[in-house]
């Protein structure tokens, strides 16, 4: 028995995405290849995102409401250009936070040692328990854990890496400036 990363429970836990399985799913289906590649070893071939014992049950079928929300009316839409703007609700943010908490807490616990400094190890455990009591429903907002959508597109119609990587790259990273931290994420098109 582990212990749920949102919850705290002591439980059977789930084989949690970092990364929300649909992207991943997204694009292979649209890959020239039926394959995508890992990060951090481009030519090596991946089946899938980051997995992980991370969640139990409830967790996940609580994240799995404002995935199946964002990847239904926003990711689909936009990915397949049938849309460039959306109304939404509370979910768009509670899916953001959620994906912007699996990645902070992943990389605090597999990589502080390595690549966090000094005011990231500081602040990074207030902004997991921001994001947590957020989702978790005990705070109406996530506190100073801004979440940022932005909708990225090619910038023209020749095959560059510049565009490859504003409408294909699948990527996560926290920084630190001398006064911020702040959580990254890059999938396809956002």
């Amino acid at each position: 028995m582990d212990k749920c990363r949102l919850c705290g429970r002591e439980t059977v836990l789930e084989l949690s995405h970092i990364l929300p399985k649909f992207i991943f799913k997204y694009a292979k289906s649209t890959s020239l290849t039926g394959h995508i590649r890992a990060t951090e070893n481009p030519n090596r071939v991946v089946q899938d995102g980051k997995k992980t014992p991370f969640l139990c049950k409830e967790c996940e079928t609580l994240f799995s409401g404002w995935e199946s929300y964002f990847s239904q009316n926003i990711f689909h839409p936009y990915q397949n250009d049938e849309k460039d703007s959306f109304d939404y609700d509370y979910r768009l943010s509670k899916f953001l936070a959620s994906v912007s908490f699996r990645v902070l807490l992943y990389s605090f616990e597999n990589d502080k040692n390595d690549f966090f400094d000094s005011p990231i190890l500081k602040h990074a455990p207030v902004a997991i328990n921001n994001l947590k009591e957020y989702l978790l429903g005990n705070n109406p907002h996530p506190k100073e854990q801004r979440q940022s959508l932005v909708l990225l597109d090619k910038t023209s119609d020749e095959i560059n890496d510049k565009n490859m990587y504003l409408t294909r790259a699948i990527d996560f990273d926290v920084m630190t400036t001398d006064d911020y931290s702040f959580v990254y994420i890059k999938y396809l098109k956002f």
